[in-house]
C-alpha cells in the first residue's frame, strides 16, 4: 500500500484522535500538521491541545463541540512549557496582547503561520503564549489525554515557579469539565537541563517544586484584573486570533468582535451541570411585556438568583400552571442587565398564560441538578514521581461553577522533598521554629542552596523537621466548595496527602497515606450558608444548673485518745493505725481528706460537736498552716530553675506538684494537669523532676519558657504519707525523732503564731487525761467526719449552651447540624421594596422582616492610607479581622454596583473607629468616588442598596452537638428549638512561634465537661484558656481542666456579636468606678423627642440623617433618623438608631442641615422647646451589669449609675467589692429592682423575704440567682430564690423568698437593690417540654424595660406597658418588629400603633421563637431583647473509608526519615493520631482505617491489633481531679451490657463510681463492704424513708438505731420463736406474749415499775424484794389512790380492804375473814372446790363446769348460748362432738364430728334444708373423709323436687361484679365418679372463632413422657410427690403450638401448667388431618 494511502487510512479527519510522539522522526508541530495521523504525529502535547480546541470549533455562537478529542501520547518524554501565557484584551475593538509582565503588544504575536516557532526548547516558542496567564497548559473542551504506557510515558514541566520569591503558584495542566487523563507519569523538571523559574530566568530544577501543581481547574469564572476577561475565555480568544487565514484553518468568529463565537462553553467550567442548594422564592412572573403575553417569561426572585444563561431550571407553584415548566435561562440581569434578581426563560407556547401571573405566593425556581450533560475531570491510573515536592491536583471551587467536582482514581503521588529550605525545626530552647533563612535566590544559588552544607540543617534527613509555612506540598487539594470523589489513590511523602479547605468536600475510598507529615486535613467552612441554614435565631444563653444538694456528713476514722503531742497541738493520732506499712485511708466515700479548701475535721462526742481545720504538712519546718493547696506564682524557668515571684515557698524535695498557666502557655516539657516532683534548692527556688526517685537524685526536667505560671501542691494529688499530705507517719527514731509515737496522725491547725488550740484537739486532750487516770475510759473517740456537697447534676447540665430557634412558619429550613459553624445571618437587606415602608401589622409569616439589616449610610476612600471608610446605618458589631462582603456600592467605573468590583468584594476589616463605622483595605487604589445617594432625598428605594455582610467573624464557633428540644415543622408551623453545645476552633499558635500564624485549632473536646473536683465543687467555673501548642502541631491544651471550655466559647460569642462590651480601661473610685469600653455602648441614646422651631428645610424624604447634640453639628453620638420634610417643615421623623451617651448637658438634638437643608428647628422634649431630659433618653438607670470573662478575676455584679460618655459608664461600688478588670467584658443583665429584706427562720434554716418597693415587679422566678446590695451598696452575697410570694403566700410578682439570707446585718427591713445574675448557674432543670427559660436561659437584653401586663392566653394579643423611671415613648422603646420577653414568653411587636384606652398597649405576636403563650395578669417585667439572627455554614469535610496510614509523622516524611529501619524516635499516641488527621478552623475529618501496626481506627477510636486495647481521641471524657482520666472514656445515652459490668475503681480502689439518676436492680445484690445511705429523709411509714424494703429484711449482726422504731398496729415484733410484742388496733390493747408453754417471760432489771401514761406507779417490783400493787382510779366510795398490796418477807401486806366474792376452805388462818366462805350460791359462781388439788367447779350443779389444775383440763357437759325456751335459737358444742348452728327444737343426726347448717332456705321451693360438713366415721368406706351432704328427710320434699334432682356438691364460684374469684386447690388425687363440667361449649356463646391449622404438625412437635417431680417443684411450687411417676407433656412445647392451653401455675405464677382438657380440640383436628391423609393414601392405593 502506498504511504499516502496508509496515511489516509490512519488519519482521523474529524480530529477525534490526535497523536503525540516527541521521538518520532516524522513528528512535527508545524501548522500544516493536524496531528490526526499516526504517521505524522505532533511533537508536543501543547501543539495537540490547541489543535483539539480548533477541532471543536463550529461557526456560530455557543455551539462549539465538547468532549470530542482524545490525545494519544506515545511512550517517551513529553516536555510541557507551562510558563504563564499572554493575556488578551479588547482595546477599542482591536485585540491586544499583554505579556506576562502586563506590557501590551500586538495581538499578531498569537498568529499561527508556517514560520511560527513551536520548539519548546526555545524560550520564545509560540505555544506557551496560549497558556493560562497564571501558568499551565489549558486542556480545552473536555479533551482526553491518554498515555500508552504508565511508566514510559513521561511528562516534565519546563516551568517551576521560584520558591524563594513572590512568584505565584502555578500548574502544569489547567483542566476543564469532561477531561480525562490516563496512564502517564509526571516528573520533576529535567535535572539535566534548566527550567524556567519565572517568565525568563532559568535554573537547574534541583529546588522545591511546591509552587507547582499537576492538575488544576482552568478559571472560567474570575476575570483577570488586567483584561476583565476570565482565563478560559482568554484562551479561546487568543486562539480565535491565532487561527487566521495563514493557519489555513481560519476561525471566523474572532475576538473581540465575537465574544460568544469561539469561547468557553458552559460544561467546561460549570462542572457536572448547574448546582444550587435551595429553591429560590419568586416574587413576580411576567409573560411578555406584562400586557400582552408571549413565550418569554421574566422572573423576579426574592434574593439574588446567581443563575447563568443556559442554567437548567424548574419553575414551581406559579398560577397559572403553564408557567411551571423545566427550561433553561435565556437572559439574566433584566432591562438594566445587572439586576441580580431578574432572569428570563422560554416556554413552548404562550397559550393559557396570564400576564403577569395571577399568584406567585410560595412559588420557587429550582436549579435542576439531575443532569449528565456535563462531566467531572477524571484522573485515572496516573503517577506523580517527584523528589522536590510537586503537588498532585487542586480543585479550587472559585474557578468553576456547578458541582465543582473532580474524580480521581489510582493516581499515585510520590512527592518527597530534598530542598532543605522547605523545612523548619522546633527549638524548645527559644520556643520557635528555626530554618534556613530564605531570601530571593536565582541561578545558580537557587539550586545550589537547596542542599544545606550545615550538618545541623540538613533538614530533609532530620526526623525532627517539618514543612515550613508556605512551603507545604499536597497531593489532593479540595477548596472553595469543590467536591471530589477519590478512589484508590496512594499519597507518598508530602506535607498533606488529602486537604479540604473553605467548604471542600471529598469522599476518599480505599486509599493510602504513606510517609509524609499529615494524611487527612480539613480546614475551614463554606463561605456561604445554604438558604435553609440561614433561618435560626440565637435567643438565649443556657447556663449550667446550680448544685442544690446539701452538705453531708462523711464518717472517717476515730482519734486515738491514748496518745497526744502537746508541742504545737497540731497533731491528732489515728486509732488503730500503728504500722507504717498500713496507711490510713486518705479517701472516704470518694472524697479526699483535707482536699477541700479550709477543710474541717468534725467529731460528735456525746452530742457535742468539736472541730479542727485540716492542714498540709510542710516538711521544711515541720509546721502546717496551709489548707488543701500551697499555691505560688512563679517566674519562667531559667536554667531549669523556677523562682517564686513574691515571698518564699514551703515545698520539699519529692513533693508532688502541678504547674498551671493562666494563659495556657506552660513551659516546654511540662504538660497540663500532670504531677511532677519538687527538687528544692532554697526557700525561693526549685526544680522539677518527672518522678520521685529522680527528685531524690536531683535529676530535673529540662524546661524552657512559659508565662503567667503558678505552682500548686494539692492534697488532691497526694495519698497518705506523701510529702505535704495531712496524714503522716510519726515514726520513732532515736536520733531524728526521739519523740516519735510510731503511729499515723493527721495535721490540724495548732497554736503556732499564738492561735488558740482547736476544739477538737482540746476534747481529745481531755479524753486522754481521763484515760491516763483510768484506763477503763475510752481509748478512742467516736468516728470523726467531714462535710461535703455532692454534684449530682447530669453532665449536660454542667456546660453552657446556646438556645437556637427556627420559626415554624419558615418556608425552607432544617435543624442545625452537628459540626456546622455559626455565623451572623447574611440576610442583610429587606425582603421586598415594601419592607422599607411597611407599617401594617406583622404576622407570623413575617419572620424574616428586618432580619439582619446591614445597610451602608456612606462610603469613601482615603487615598493617604488606601482604606475605605464605611459608615453603617446601625451598630455593626464588627471586629478587626472579620471577613465582610461589600455589595452594591456604585462608582463611575462600576455604575451598576457589580460584585467584586471597585468597592465591592470580600475584604477583612482593618479598623473599627466606633460601632457605626469601620474600614478595610480594597487591595487596589480606587480612583472614582462613590455615586450612591445614601441619605439625601431618596425617593426611590430598591433592594440593591449598599450593604455589608459578615461572613466570618473569626470565632470559628461550631455546634459540637445540637440537642433537639422541639423539631421545626413547617406542616403545623411548629417552631424548632435547639440547644447547641458551642465550641470554637480559633486557637492559634503563639505569635512567638514564628512558624504557622494561619493555623487555627479547636478547643480540646476531651474537656467539654469541666473536670469534677469532688472536694471543691463549682457549678459555674470560670472560662478555661485553650492553648494551641507550638509542637506538635494540632495539639490544644486546656490548662485549667476544671474550668469551662463552653463558657470560654460563649464569651467569644458574646464579644464577637456585640452582646458583651470589651473593656479598655477601668478607673476605680470610692463610690463610683468608671468603665471605658472599646466601642460605644448604645446606652442613654435619644429615644423620643418633638421638633420645635420647625421651618426652612428642603422638601424630601431623607434617610440616615445624623442628629447632633450641639448646634454647631460637631458632636455626633451615633444617632440617626429618617426624616420627611413637607412645606419646608419636618412633618415626621423616625429615630432609626438612638446612639449612645447623651449627656445631661445635651439639651436638644440638631438634624444634619447639610442633608435636609439649613432650616430652623431642633429636637426637644416638647413642641414648645423644653429641654430634653432622662425621660427622652434610653434606659440606663440602675441596670445590672455583670463583669465576666476573665480567668483570673471573679465575676461581679454592679448597678449602673451614670453614663459619662458614648463608651463609658459609671457603676456603684463599695469597699470590699471585686472590681472589674480590663480582661473582662460587660454583660448587661437587666434592671436592678429596689426591695426591702426581712430575715426569717424556716425549719432551722435562716432565709430572707424580699418585697419590692413601689409595687414594681421583680421579674424573677424560683431558681434564679441574685445578689442583694444594701442601701450602702454593700454586697450581701449570692442568693437563690426558693419560691415566689411571702411566708403566707402574697403577691408573687413583688415578693419572693431566698433559700438563705444575705450576709448583712442591721435593723430590718434592710433596704437595698436586687441584682439578678446573668451568666451564672441557676437552679432548675431544662429539658424537653420543660425549658424553664426564665431560670436557665439568659436573654440578650436590649436595654429597655417596663412593666408588662398581658391577659390570659387566648385573649387579645396586646401588652399593657408602663415604663419605669418616668420614661416616655413606649413605641419608640419597643419599636415595630422588635422582640420582648415577659416571663418565659417571647413576643414580637407587630404594630407601631399603640392601642388601648390610654394608648399604652403594644400589639404583639405571642409565644414566638419556640416559647408558649403565658398569662401575665399580675404584671411582670417586660424586657426588650435582641435575638441574634444566625446561619450555619457547612464545614470542609473529608470522609475516608478503608484508609491506610503508614509511617506518618516522622519529620519531613521522606523515606530516609520514616522507614522503620531509619526511625530514631517513637511517636506518642497523640502524635500518631495528629499525623493521621487534623481539623483546623472547624473543618471535619471522619475516617476508618488502619496504621502500619495493624491498629484499627474508627473515627476517634483506636483498637490495638496486638492487645485489643481501645483508646479514644478527641472525645469528651468526664474527669475527676486527682484521678487519671480513662484511656477509653465515652458518654452514652444508653448502654446495654449482656454479661457483666466490672468497676475496678482505679489502681488504688478509691475512684468513686457515681449514679446521678435512679437505678433499678432486678436480681440479687451483694455488697462485700460497708454500705451507706446518705439521705436524711424521715420515715413516716413502711413506704417512706431513706431506705424502703417491700419484702423482709435479714440482719446477721447487731442493729443500732439512732431514732424511733415504729411497728404498725397488728404487726408483731418477734424475738426468737416465742416472744411477741404488738399492738391490737381493734381493741386498742398492747401485748407482750411469751408463747412457749414451758418457758417463762422474764423481766430482769434492778427495779421494774409499771406506770400510767402520767407516770404514776401501778405495779413496782423492787430489787430489795418487795412487789407492790397500786390503785390509780378516781375515788367515788371514800377510798383513795395509792399502794394497796405489797409482798413482804413473810407474806403479803394489804393496805386497804380485802374483799372476796366467795371462798372455799376452812379459813382457820385468816384474820378477820368474816362470813363462812363455803356458803356459795348462785348459778354464775365458779369456786375453787379444793385448795389442795387445784380443782374448780361451779357452785350450782346445773353449770356442769369443772377445772382440774392437776390435769390442766376444763370440762363441761356442754357450752350453749341459751338454756331456756325450747323455741330459742342457739349455738352449741354438743355432747356428740358436733358444732351446731341450730334453730330451736331441731335435733341433729347422730354421727361423727360435724358442723350443721340448719334451716337454710331453698329459694326455689321455699323449703328449709339442712346441710352438714362431717367427718366420716360410720364405715370403713368413708373413714377420715370430709363429707358435704344434705341431711333432710327427702320424703318431705315437694313433688317438684325429686330425689334425682337433689345434688350433693362442692361448688366454688366467682361472684360477678366483685373483685374476688373462687377456686379449688387439690393436693393429691381428685376422684370424681360423675362428670366434671367446666365453662360452657354452646356455640351461641362464642365469637371470633378461628380454626386450628396444621394440627398434625403441631401434635408431632409435642413430646409425651413420664417423669418425677424434682426439688424445684417442691421448693417453688409446694409439690412433694416423692418417687411417684407421672405422665405428661412440656408446657413450653404446648405454648409454642397452642398457647391457649397454657397458663401460669396456681402455686407459683413464674412456672407454667397445661390445661390438658384444652388439648382435645388440637387432637381432634390432628386426627382429622391424619384421617384425611389416610383417605388420600387409600385413594391413591385404590387408583
Amino acid at each position: 500500500m502506498p504511504l499516502n494511502k496508509l496515511d489516509n487510512f490512519l488519519k482521523n479527519v474529524e480530529g477525534r484522535i490526535l497523536y503525540v510522539s516527541p521521538s518520532d522522526l516524522d513528528s512535527t508541530d508545524s501548522i500544516t500538521n493536524e496531528g490526526n495521523s499516526q504517521t505524522r504525529p505532533f511533537k508536543s502535547l501543547q501543539r495537540a491541545l490547541i489543535e483539539a480546541a480548533r477541532f471543536s470549533y463550529q461557526i456560530g455562537n455557543n455551539n462549539d463541540l465538547v468532549e470530542k478529542t482524545t490525545i494519544l501520547l506515545m511512550p517517551g518524554e513529553h516536555l510541557v512549557d507551562n510558563r504563564p501565557g499572554y493575556g488578551i484584551k479588547n482595546n477599542s475593538g482591536t485585540p491586544e496582547a499583554l505579556t506576562p509582565a502586563g506590557l501590551p503588544v500586538d495581538a499578531a504575536i498569537f498568529d499561527l503561520t508556517l514560520d511560527s516557532n513551536f520548539d519548546l526548547n526555545q524560550s520564545d516558542n509560540i505555544l506557551y503564549k496560549y497558556n493560562s496567564v497564571h501558568g499551565g497548559v489549558i486542556v480545552p473542551r473536555g479533551t482526553s489525554i491518554v498515555g500508552l504506557d504508565l511508566r514510559k510515558t513521561k511528562i516534565r514541566p519546563k516551568y517551576v515557579p521560584n520558591p524563594t520569591d513572590n512568584t505565584p503558584d502555578s500548574a502544569i495542566f489547567r483542566i476543564t469539565g469532561g477531561c480525562y487523563f490516563w496512564q502517564f507519569s509526571i516528573f520533576d523538571g529535567n535535572p539535566n537541563n534548566e527550567v524556567y523559574i519565572n517568565s525568563s530566568n532559568t535554573e537547574i530544577p534541583k529546588f522545591s517544586h511546591h509552587k507547582l501543581t499537576v492538575f488544576e481547574y482552568a478559571d472560567g469564572v474570575n476575570k483577570y484584573n488586567r483584561t476583565d476577561i476570565d482565563d478560559l475565555n482568554m484562551y479561546y480568544y487568543k486562539l480565535s486570533v491565532a487561527y487566521d487565514a495563514a493557519s489555513t484553518r481560519n476561525i471566523q468568529n474572532k475576538f473581540p468582535n465575537s465574544t460568544q463565537g469561539f469561547a468557553a462553553r458552559r460544561p467546561e467550567y460549570e462542572i457536572v451541570g448547574a448546582f444550587a442548594a435551595d429553591p429560590i422564592s419568586i416574587t413576580s412572573a411576567v409573560a411578555g411585556d406584562g400586557i400582552y403575553a408571549d413565550n418569554e417569561i421574566t422572573i423576579t426572585t426574592l434574593t439574588d438568583h446567581n443563575l447563568d444563561v443556559g442554567t437548567p431550571i424548574k419553575i414551581n407553584g406559579v398560577t397559572p400552571a403553564e408557567y411551571n415548566v423545566s427550561a433553561t435561562v435565556t437572559t439574566i440581569g433584566g432591562p438594566s442587565g445587572v439586576d441580580p434578581k431578574v432572569f428570563t426563560y422560554m416556554v413552548a407556547d404562550s397559550k393559557g398564560l396570564r400576564t403577569p401571573a395571577s399568584n406567585v405566593t410560595g412559588s420557587t425556581v429550582t436549579i435542576e441538578t439531575d443532569t449528565v450533560g456535563g462531566a467531572s475531570p477524571y484522573i485515572f491510573n496516573c503517577s506523580l514521581r517527584s523528589v522536590y515536592g510537586m503537588n498532585g491536583m487542586k480543585a479550587d471551587g472559585n474557578k468553576a461553577t456547578g458541582f465543582k467536582s473532580m474524580v480521581v482514581a489510582q493516581f499515585t503521588g510520590v512527592s518527597l522533598q530534598k530542598d532543605d529550605r522547605a523545612f523548619v525545626k522546633y527549638n524548645k530552647t527559644n520556643r520557635s521554629y528555626e530554618g534556613i533563612n530564605i531570601a530571593p535566590s536565582y541561578s545558580p544559588l537557587l539550586a545550589g542552596q537547596s542542599s544545606s552544607t550545615n550538618p545541623s540543617r540538613v533538614y530533609h534527613l532530620d526526623s525532627g523537621a517539618i514543612y515550613r509555612d508556605g512551603w507545604e506540598t499536597t497531593h489532593v487539594s479540595i477548596t472553595n466548595d469543590a467536591i471530589l470523589q477519590i478512589v484508590s489513590v496512594f499519597a507518598i511523602g508530602y506535607n498533606k496527602h488529602f486537604y479540604a479547605d473553605t467548604g471542600g468536600d471529598a469522599s476518599i475510598t480505599n486509599s493510602n497515606s504513606n510517609f509524609g507529615q499529615f494524611a487527612l486535613i480539613s480546614e475551614g467552612f463554606k463561605k456561604e450558608a445554604f438558604e435553609k441554614d440561614d433561618t435560626s435565631y440565637l435567643t438565649h444563653i443556657i447556663t449550667p444548673k446550680a448544685i442544690a444538694s446539701s452538705e453531708e456528713d462523711l464518717d472517717w476514722l476515730r482519734i486515738d485518745t491514748t496518745t497526744l503531742d502537746t508541742t504545737l497541738q497540731d497533731k491528732l493520732y489515728l486509732y488503730g493505725f500503728a504500722s507504717e506499712d498500713i496507711k490510713p485511708p486518705a479517701i472516704t466515700q470518694g472524697y479526699r481528706i483535707g482536699a477541700k479548701k479550709n477543710d474541717v475535721l468534725y467529731l460528735n462526742q456525746n452530742g457535742t460537736v468539736f472541730e479542727a481545720t485540716i492542714t498540709m504538712l510542710d516538711n521544711v519546718d515541720l509546721g502546717h498552716t496551709t489548707s488543701s493547696v500551697k499555691e505560688y506564682p512563679i517566674y519562667s524557668p531559667s536554667s531549669n530553675v523556677f523562682s517564686i515571684e513574691n515571698g518564699i515557698h514551703k515545698l520539699s524535695t519529692g513533693e508532688k506538684v502541678i504547674v498551671r498557666s493562666l494563659d495556657g502557655d506552660l513551659p516546654e516539657n511540662v504538660m497540663e494537669d500532670t504531677v511532677y516532683y519538687v527538687i528544692r534548692i532554697d526557700s525561693t527556688k526549685f526544680k522539677l523532676a518527672s518522678t520521685e526517685s529522680n527528685a531524690e537524685l536531683g535529676e530535673s526536667l529540662t524546661v524552657y519558657g512559659g508565662t503567667n505560671l503558678k505552682i500548686l501542691s494539692r492534697v488532691t494529688d497526694k495519698n497518705s504519707g506523701d510529702i505535704g499530705h495531712p496524714i503522716q507517719w510519726d515514726g520513732y527514731d532515736a536520733s531524728t525523732n526521739p519523740n516519735g509515737k510510731d503511729k499515723w496522725y493527721i495535721c490540724i491547725n495548732g497554736i503556732a503564731g499564738g492561735q488558740p488550740a482547736s476544739t477538737l484537739y482540746t476534747k481529745v486532750a481531755a479524753m486522754k487525761t481521763a484515760w491516763d487516770g483510768d484506763n477503763t475510759q475510752p481509748a478512742k473517740t467516736e468516728p470523726t467526719y467531714l462535710k461535703r456537697k455532692s454534684d449530682d447534676r447530669i453532665l449536660d447540665d454542667k456546660i453552657y449552651k446556646l438556645r437556637l430557634s427556627i420559626p415554624g412558619e419558615t418556608n425552607l429550613a432544617k435543624n442545625p447540624e452537628n459540626g456546622f459553624v455559626i455565623q451572623e445571618s447574611s440576610r442583610t437587606g429587606n425582603r421586598t421594596i415594601s419592607d422599607f415602608t411597611k407599617s401594617d401589622d406583622l404576622i407570623r409569616n413575617d419572620y424574616n422582616y428586618a432580619r439582619n439589616l446591614r445597610y451602608i449610610s456612606s462610603a469613601s476612600y482615603n487615598g493617604s492610607n488606601q482604606t475605605v471608610v464605611i459608615n453603617a446605618d446601625r451598630p455593626h458589631n464588627l471586629n478587626v479581622g472579620d471577613t465582610i462582603v461589600i455589595k452594591s456600592i456604585k462608582t463611575a467605573n462600576n455604575p451598576n454596583g457589580l460584585d467584586n468590583n471597585d468597592y465591592n468584594g470580600t475584604f477583612k476589616v482593618s479598623s473599627v473607629p466606633d460601632n457605626m463605622s469601620f474600614t478595610y483595605l480594597p487591595g487596589t487604589a480606587l480612583t472614582e468616588p462613590v455615586t450612591n445617594n445614601f441619605s439625601g432625598n431618596v425617593n426611590i428605594l430598591d433592594l440593591v442598596l449598599p450593604r455589608f455582610e459578615r461572613i466570618d467573624m473569626q470565632s470559628n464557633v461550631y455546634l459540637y452537638r445540637s440537642e433537639i428540644f422541639s423539631d421545626y415543622n413547617k406542616e403545623d408551623n411548629s417552631d424548632g428549638v435547639y440547644y447547641g453545645y458551642p465550641l470554637n476552633a480559633k486557637n492559634t499558635l503563639p505569635s512567638d512561634g514564628q512558624g504557622f500564624p494561619s493555623l487555627k485549632y479547636s478547643q480540646n473536646v476531651v474537656n467539654l465537661y469541666p473536670q469534677l473536683d469532688r472536694d471543691n465543687i463549682d457549678d459555674n467555673p470560670k472560662s478555661s484558656k485553650s492553648f494551641a501548642l507550638r509542637a506538635p502541631l494540632g495539639e490544644v491544651a486546656t490548662n485549667y481542666p476544671d474550668r469551662s471550655i463552653t463558657r470560654e466559647t460563649v464569651d467569644n460569642v458574646n464579644t464577637n456579636l456585640g452582646i458583651g462590651l470589651t473593656i479598655s480601661n477601668v478607673v476605680n473610685g470610692t463610690d463610683v468606678s468608671t468603665i471605658t469600653f472599646g466601642r460605644d455602648h448604645n446606652l442613654r441614646g435619644l429615644q423620643s423627642a418633638q421638633v420645635s422651631n420647625n421651618s426652612g428645610f428642603t422638601n424630601g424624604v431623607y434617610y440616615n440623617v445624623k442628629i447632633f447634640t450641639n448646634v454647631g453639628l460637631s458632636n455626633w453620638n451615633g444617632t440617626l433618623a429618617n426624616v420627611t420634610v413637607e412645606s419646608n417643615s419636618i412633618t415626621s421623623f423616625t429615630i432609626t438608631n438612638p446612639g449612645s451617651g447623651w449627656l445631661d448637658t445635651d439639651d436638644h438634638g440638631y438634624f444634619d442641615t447639610s442633608v435636609i437643608g439649613a432650616g430652623a428647628g431642633k429636637l426637644s422634649a416638647t413642641v414648645g422647646g423644653s429641654n430634653l431630659t432622662d425621660a427622652n433618653l434610653g434606659t440606663y438607670e440602675n441596670l445590672t451589669v455583670q463583669f465576666t470573662g476573665s480567668n483570673t478575676t471573679d465575676d461581679s455584679y454592679f448597678r449602673l449609675s451614670t453614663v459619662p460618655g458614648t463608651n463609658q459608664i459609671g457603676i456603684i461600688t463599695a469597699t470590699g467589692d471585686t472590681r472589674p478588670t480590663p480582661d473582662q467584658y460587660a454583660f448587661i443583665v437587666g434592671s436592678s429592682i429596689q426591695a426591702n429584706c426581712n430575715f426569717i427562720t424556716d425549719d432551722s434554716v435562716e432565709k430572707a423575704v424580699f418585697t419590692t418597693t413601689n409595687s414594681i415587679p421583680h421579674g424573677l422566678v424560683a431558681g434564679n440567682k441574685i445578689q442583694f446590695n444594701d442601701s450602702n451598696n454593700i454586697n450581701g452575697g449570692e442568693l437563690v430564690i426558693e419560691k415566689l410570694g411571702g411566708t403566707g403566700g402574697g403577691n408573687i410578682t413583688t415578693k419572693f423568698i431566698t433559700k438563705t439570707r444575705p450576709t448583712l446585718s442591721g435593723s430590718q427591713p434592710i433596704s437595698g437593690w436586687v441584682l439578678k445574675h446573668g451568666l451564672s448557674s441557676n437552679n432548675a432543670v431544662s429539658e424537653k417540654g420543660d425549658e424553664n427559660l426564665s431560670v436557665r436561659g439568659v436573654e440578650l437584653f436590649n436595654n429597655e424595660v417596663g412593666i408588662g401586663t398581658v391577659g390570659t392566653v387566648g385573649s387579645d394579643d396586646t401588652v399593657e406597658v408602663t415604663l419605669l423611671n418616668n420614661k416616655v415613648g413606649i413605641s419608640e422603646r419597643f419599636p415595630y418588629g422588635s422582640y420582648a420577653q415577659i416571663g418565659s414568653e417571647i413576643v414580637r411587636i407587630k404594630s407601631s400603633t399603640l392601642v388601648g384606652t390610654n394608648l399604652n398597649h403594644l400589639k404583639v405576636l405571642r409565644g414566638v421563637l419556640g416559647t408558649q403563650k403565658q398569662s401575665h395578669t399580675g404584671g411582670l417585667l417586660i424586657k426588650k431583647i435582641k435575638p441574634i439572627p444566625v446561619e450555619f455554614h457547612r464545614p470542609s469535610i473529608l470522609r475516608a473509608s478503608g484508609h491506610t496510614f503508614e509511617y506518618l509523622g516522622y519529620g519531613p516524611g521522606n523515606y530516609s526519615t520514616a522507614l522503620p529501619q531509619v526511625q530514631i524516635r517513637t511517636l506518642t499516641e497523640k502524635e500518631e493520631f495528629l499525623s493521621q488527621s487534623q481539623e483546623r478552623s472547624a473543618g471535619a475529618v471522619v475516617y476508618t482505617g488502619m496504621n502500619n501496626k495493624g491498629d484499627f481506627y474508627i473515627g476517634n477510636q483506636k483498637k490495638s491489633a496486638l492487645t485489643g486495647e481501645e483508646i479514644t481521641f478527641d472525645t469528651p471524657i468526664p474527669s475527676v481531679a486527682g484521678q487519671d482520666p480513662a484511656r477509653l472514656s465515652v458518654v452514652f445515652d444508653e448502654v446495654i451490657i449482656k454479661e457483666r459490668l466490672v468497676v475496678e475503681g482505679s489502681k488504688s480502689k478509691t475512684s468513686l463510681t457515681q449514679f446521678d439518676g435512679p437505678v433499678t436492680f432486678n436480681k440479687d445484690i451483694n455488697f462485700n463492704d460497708d454500705v451507706r445511705i446518705k439521705s436524711s429523709t424521715q420515715s413516716e411509714g413502711s413506704g417512706t424513708g431513706a431506705l424502703t424494703v417491700v419484702g423482709g429484711v435479714g440482719i446477721g449482726k447487731d442493729l443500732n438505731v439512732n431514732g424511733n422504731i415504729n411497728v404498725v398496729a397488728n404487726s408483731k415484733a418477734t424475738f426468737g420463736d416465742y416472744l411477741e410484742i404488738y399492738h391490737n388496733d381493734t381493741n386498742h390493747h398492747s401485748y407482750i406474749r411469751h408463747t412457749h408453754a414451758s418457758g417463762h417471760l422474764k423481766l430482769q432489771s434492778g427495779n421494774v415499775a409499771v406506770e400510767t401514761l402520767t407516770g404514776d406507779n401501778i405495779a413496782v417490783f423492787n430489787t430489795a424484794g418487795a412487789a407492790e400493787l397500786h390503785w390509780r382510779g378516781t375515788p367515788v366510795d371514800g377510798g383513795s389512790a395509792g399502794k394497796k398490796l405489797e409482798t413482804t418477807e413473810k407474806g403479803v401486806t394489804i393496805y386497804d380492804e380485802c374483799h372476796a366474792v366467795s371462798f372455799h376452805g376452812d379459813g382457820s388462818n385468816l384474820d378477820g375473814a368474816g362470813a363462812d366462805l363455803s356458803a356459795a350460791s348462785g348459778t354464775q359462781r365458779v369456786v375453787v372446790t379444793s385448795l389442795t388439788t387445784g380443782t374448780m367447779s361451779s357452785a350450782a350443779t346445773d353449770a356442769n363446769l369443772t377445772f382440774n389444775a392437776t390435769t390442766n383440763t376444763l370440762t363441761a357437759d356442754k357450752f350453749t348460748t341459751e338454756t331456756g325456751s325450747a323455741d330459742a335459737n342457739f349455738a352449741s358444742i354438743t355432747s356428740e362432738g358436733g358444732l351446731e348452728l341450730v334453730r330451736a327444737n331441731e335435733t341433729s343426726t347422730a354421727g361423727g364430728p360435724y358442723i350443721d347448717f340448719k334451716k337454710f332456705k331453698m329459694v326455689l321451693s321455699d323449703i328449709d334444708m339442712d346441710a352438714r360438713i362431717e367427718m366420716g366415721i360410720n364405715s370403713t368406706s368413708d373413714w377420715g373423709s370430709l363429707i358435704f351432704k344434705v341431711i333432710n328427710d327427702v320424703s318431705n320434699l315437694p313433688n317438684s323436687v325429686g330425689v334425682g334432682n337433689l345434688v350433693t356438691r362442692l361448688e366454688v364460684k366467682p361472684k360477678n361484679g366483685t373483685t374476688y374469684a373462687g377456686g379449688v386447690k387439690v393436693t393429691g388425687d381428685l376422684e370424681v365418679t360423675g362428670d366434671i363440667t367446666a365453662l360452657t361449649s354452646d356455640i351461641r356463646l362464642k365469637d371470633e372463632i378461628s380454626p386450628i391449622t396444621k394440627a398434625l404438625e403441631k401434635v408431632k412437635s409435642i413430646s409425651g413422657f413420664t417423669y418425677k417431680h424434682n426439688e424445684t417443684a417442691k421448693v417453688e411450687c409446694d409439690i412433694d410427690t416423692g418417687d411417684q411417676r407421672f405422665a405428661g407433656v412440656s408446657a413450653q412445647e404446648i405454648q409454642e403450638v397452642l398457647p391457649e392451653a397454657v397458663k401460669p401455675a396456681p402455686s407459683n405464677n413464674e412456672y407454667l401448667t397445661v390445661q390438658y382438657e384444652k388439648l382435645v380440640p388440637l387432637l381432634i383436628e390432628a386426627v382429622k388431618e391424619l384421617s384425611a391423609k389416610v383417605d388420600a393414601l387409600e385413594k391413591q392405593i385404590n387408583n
